[in-house]
Formats: C-alpha cells, structure tokens, sequence
C-alpha cells in the first residue's frame, strides 16, 4: 500500500522506489560542495548548469545553494538511458 500526501504528490521516499538510483544515504538539503563529489562532477560544473537554466533544481536562500535530495533523485531518474527500469 503506497501512502500518498494529501495534496497528491508521491511520499519522499516513493521517488527512490520507483528509481534504481538509491540516494537515501545523502543528506535531506545539500550544498554544491557536498552534492558534486557523489555525481562526479565540480562545484563549478552545478554552476553552470545553474547558469545555464539546466540541471539538477535548486534552491536559494540568500546567496546560498542548496540541492534537495528528492529533487536529485527525480532529476537523475528523468535523464537515465538505457536498461529496463527495474530494480535488481
């Protein structure tokens, strides 16, 4: 049985199982510095995606970046190619 907010949209942890992409070991909010060592890319690379309009979303307090885990989690699922989808 699969709960669901009352708003409708999926519980935090339903976009991990329906992804093969397991995050849930991250921090809930993270900054660039703590996020780009688990993609494989630099701070400088989340930059420009954010420069760019592309990439993973974000959010801004003040000056700071900061990523939240499920909207990693979706964005990675979203760009994935190749394989069956399933878990193992």
């Amino acid at each position: 049985m699969v709960h669901r907010k009352p708003s409708g949209t999926p519980a935090p942890t339903e976009a991990y199982r329906q992804s093969v992409i397991d995050l849930s070991g991250l921090p809930l909010i993270m900054s660039p510095k703590e996020l780009a060592p688990v993609l494989g890319i630099t701070p400088d690379a989340l930059a420009q995606d954010r420069y760019l309009c592309c990439g993973i979303p974000y959010v801004r307090l003040g000056r700071r970046i900061r990523y939240l885990r499920d909207d990693v989690v979706r964005h990675l699922a979203a760009h994935r190619v190749g394989g069956s989808g399933d878990a193992v």
